[in-house]
């Protein structure tokens, strides 16, 4: 969130309690796909290329039901660069122990210029009447907050900080979150897991359990999961405890087991069948599986992200990288906010339309994401519930259908683009900044149906684009990914030109923008426009590159052309800094005829 903040030109401080990062408490384990394109703006790449450095790609997921030599078994393969994976640059799971991902991150935000405040907590936090802000920050919703940094084992010291917002991202029983006055409920059910990272003491542990594999066990006595954590040898053991999942025998977590090295190796072998013989555990956890999503994620200028916003069962790993999206989400709007602000010269009179405009932008962030979770944690709570019943009778329905689906292209469809987020999309009927108003391109869904990939493979990446939805990451004629191309910190206008005739891209605007010329690169407060048209033979085209003239030239230096199977309509989408996709227009004109009509022309010059 922080490094994300300083990215946008955003200043900020993060404070955290402990004295220091706790490094062998691996918590969350994978890193998802969409997670990794959302981070891949950071550093350049830098961020994801040290994530990969780190982290192991998990190519195959093994199904038992039962014991080893007594199971039924599909293999479910995430061969990197499957079909089933589209178009995205990570198509594979990343399993790093949570702690490496966020020192790969404090890097990153230490390189910016940013630093951990140990050892400090929030006391306090409340509004003030009046906010004399700074040369930067003229204008804005005031907040006040106390803070208690620890300068030794007995004193403490308390500092007074003024600032526009206040992020939350301290758990799930956040102080942030009382402080806005925001309730989160928990739901708790019956089912309680247990973790444990371990290293293997036999061979044929080793020869099962490989680093690149993940193992899943569904037996009577519960189901079972065995991940590589990605360093020092060590793999994830991740439990449901049928022995304490009865509230009656059970109430709280007082008469749960001690997570002994002899207790790991007697669960491992009534489970799966194999003596592990545990030599060391470097941590581990036991807790009861709760439900829960904030009544809302912000108050005011208060905001809350992650576990603070949101709690759920650990199936998926869904956990951390909801929060990191979160974060992602939340943070270009702010920066959009900030420019507003420090573009506006209006007198005191127009404040509260400034003030009324930004609201308008930040509240997209609980309506986006609040639902999206609302949409994970019903999904993910009925999984839960049918990986962990004891009922004998739905036992055996789950047996019959992990048999056929496992490892079958539905499931892979499934692990692959929705545990890994790629298929997410915001409804723009409820986003205040997802626009749907347009004729051609819309028409009655307001979509545009595509397909994106090589011609021979006509099913690849099939779909609909709409607002809301993800935008593909398309390969461009010159052999890169259209993701490569769009700017990160602010829209971006994408031109796609509807003749399969790219001679002259000029001929093709049937209509005269006000906002913008057609063979513009940049439009109102300098946007960048990339112009783009369907392309079926890639060399044949590059062949016939040579403009008559230098305006065409300089045009087609700036076009890059989309491979696909469909005759698609000419439109202009806007494409939001997080790859989503903000609206659709016939036009450029449409598009931005729909944001001042929304939010005034200042919003729009600095969007």
């Amino acid at each position: 969130m922080a490094a994300e903040a300083l990215r946008h030109g955003l200043t900020c401080r993060i404070i955290e309690r402990k004295p220091c990062r706790i490094m062998n408490q691996s918590k969350a384990l994978v890193i998802h796909a969409r997670t990794m394109e959302q981070l891949h703006a950071m550093g350049g790449g830098r961020v994801t290329e040290r994530l990969c450095e780190v982290g192991i790609k998990m190519t195959k997921l093994r199904g038992h039901i039962g014991t080893l030599g007594q199971q039924h078994e599909r293999i479910h393969e995430f061969n990197e660069g499957g079909e089933e994976w589209g178009d995205t640059d990570f198509p594979f799971w990343l399993t790093i122990p949570q702690q490496r991902t966020e020192s790969i991150l404090e890097e990153e935000f230490e390189r910016l210029g940013g630093r951990v405040e140990w050892s400090t907590c929030l006391e306090s936090l409340e509004p003030m009447e009046s906010f004399a802000g700074s040369d930067d920050e003229p204008q804005g919703i005031p907040y006040q907050m106390a803070i208690a940094k620890r300068t030794s084992k007995t004193e403490e010291k308390t500092e007074i900080i003024q600032c526009r917002w206040v992020i939350g991202c301290d758990g799930g029983r956040s102080f942030t979150r009382d402080q806005a006055n925001l309730k989160l409920h928990r739901e708790s059910s019956d089912a309680f897991f247990w973790l444990a990272d371990v290293e293997l003491g036999t061979q044929r542990a080793k020869d099962m359990f490989k680093e690149d594999e993940g193992n899943v066990f569904v037996h009577p006595e519960g189901a079972m999961g065995i991940l590589p954590l990605g360093e020092d040898d060590l793999f994830r053991i991740i439990c449901h405890e049928t022995s304490r999942s009865n509230p009656s025998t059970s109430p709280d977590l007082r008469e749960s087991p001690d997570i002994t090295k002899s207790f790991i190796d007697e669960s491992v072998q009534k489970r799966c069948g194999i003596n592990i013989n545990t030599q060391r555990m470097t941590w581990s956890s036991i807790f009861r599986v709760s439900y829960g999503v904030s009544n809302a994620y912000d108050n005011g200028g208060i905001f809350i992200a992650g576990d603070a916003a949101h709690v759920h069962s650990p199936l998926g790993g869904q956990g951390m990288n909801y929060g990191i999206q979160d974060a992602t989400n939340l943070i270009w709007k702010m920066a959009w906010a900030k420019r507003i602000i420090e573009s506006s010269s209006s007198p005191p009179s127009n404040t509260n339309t400034n003030t009324k405009i930004i609201d308008t932008i930040l509240k997209s962030y609980c309506s986006e994401r609040r639902e999206a979770a609302l949409k994970m944690i019903k999904g993910n709570a009925l999984a839960t519930k049918g990986v962990v019943s004891t009922n004998p009778i739905l036992r055996h329905i789950r047996e019959i259908v992990m048999k056929r689906i496992f490892g079958g292209k539905r499931f892979k469809y499934m692990t692959s683009q929705s545990l890994s987020m790629l298929n997410l999309q915001y409804d723009s009927t409820k986003s205040s900044i997802l626009f749907t108003t347009t004729a051609t391109a819309s028409r009655e869904n307001k979509c545009i149906p595509i397909c994106t990939g090589s011609r021979r493979d006509k099913n690849k990446n099939q779909g609909e684009w709409k607002p809301g939805s993800r935008l593909p990451n398309f390969t461009t004629s010159n052999g890169e990914k259209i993701y490569s191309q769009i700017g990160r910190r602010r829209h971006t206008l994408l031109v796609i030109h509807g003749s399969t005739d790219a001679e002259d891209f000029s001929t093709q605007q049937t209509t005269t923008s006000t906002f913008v010329s057609t063979s513009a690169i940049t439009g109102p407060g300098g946007i960048p426009i990339i112009h783009t048209s369907p392309c079926y033979d890639v060399t044949n085209e590059n062949e016939n590159e040579n403009g008559n003239n230098n305006q065409q030239k300089m045009m087609k230096q700036q076009k890059m052309k989309i491979h696909v199977h469909v005759n698609v309509p000419q439109c202009v989408l806007l494409i939001r800094p997080d790859l989503y996709i903000a609206a659709i227009g016939d036009d450029m004109d449409m598009i931005f005829r729909q944001v001042v009509n929304l939010l005034g022309t200042k919003a729009t010059d600095v969007m």
